[in-house]
Order: C-alpha cells, then sequence, then structure tokens
C-alpha cells in the first residue's frame, strides 16, 4: 500500500495542501538488493558489529541477554548491575587461545551453553593479539 503524506505548504497568504509521493527507490540501490519494510532475521541467524563511543551503553546492552558470553578484554563488563550475560576476563593471547578453543569444540555441541560470544571491545582485543 503506498504511503500518502501531506504536507501543508504556505505559499502567500494562501495555504495549500500538497501531497508527497513515497519515495521511490533509485534503480542503482534496488538493483543492489536495497529494500524497506520489517523483515526480521531470526535471532540465531543474527550477526551483529556494535560500534559507538565510549559509554554509550554498548556493553550494558549485551550484558542483558542471557545465554551470552563477554569476552571482556578491558574489564568493562564486571560493573554492569543485574546482568544476564556470563564475562571471562581475557588478560593474555594465551587465554584468548584457551577459551576460542574450547568454544570451538562446545559450536559442535547441542547443549552449547552459549548463544552468543561478544568481543569488548575490538580495540583492546588487539592489543592482546
Amino acid at each position: 500500500m503506498a504511503e500518502k503524506v501531506t504536507q501543508k505548504v504556505e505559499s502567500g497568504t494562501t495555504n495549500r495542501v500538497q501531497k508527497i509521493p513515497p519515495q521511490t527507490l533509485p534503480t542503482a540501490y534496488s538493483s543492489l538488493g536495497v529494500t524497506r519494510g520489517y523483515d526480521p532475521v531470526s535471532s540465531k541467524d543474527l550477526r551483529m558489529f556494535i560500534v559507538g563511543p565510549s559509554g554509550e551503553g554498548k556493553t550494558t546492552f549485551v550484558s542483558g541477554t542471557p545465554r551470552t558470553l563477554v569476552l571482556d578484554f578491558e574489564r568493562g563488563a564486571s560493573g554492569i548491575p543485574g546482568a544476564k550475560a556470563h564475562r571471562l576476563h581475557i588478560p593474555t593471547a594465551e587465554a584468548l587461545n584457551k577459551i576460542i578453543a574450547v568454544l570451538v569444540r562446545d559450536a559442535q555441541s547441542p547443549t552449547k551453553p552459549f548463544d552468543r560470544i561478544v568481543f569488548d571491545t575490538i580495540d583492546e582485543m588487539a592489543e592482546v593479539m
């Protein structure tokens, strides 16, 4: 169904209502697969990369999700009250390699303990590596 949007336009001393057509997507974008509308992905198929300035709530957001493991490279996740996620401080590359080995092994198991793995933060992870 096409959207019907109106806009009040003042022209001198008279007012008129002008119909604004729905946004038409240029062919260059639609040919790439750009779409709009509600078409959610199953949470099991969802992959997210959350980026933002320090203190914006990224860690708080991910800590509120159950069955999540936060690989905490900067110890930021330990200060989240009411967190539902599990966390593990990763101070060294050796610690990172150990947890990755366990996660890879458990990924094949039907009873894996986590649905999501969070790397918090990527820049600190790069320092550890």
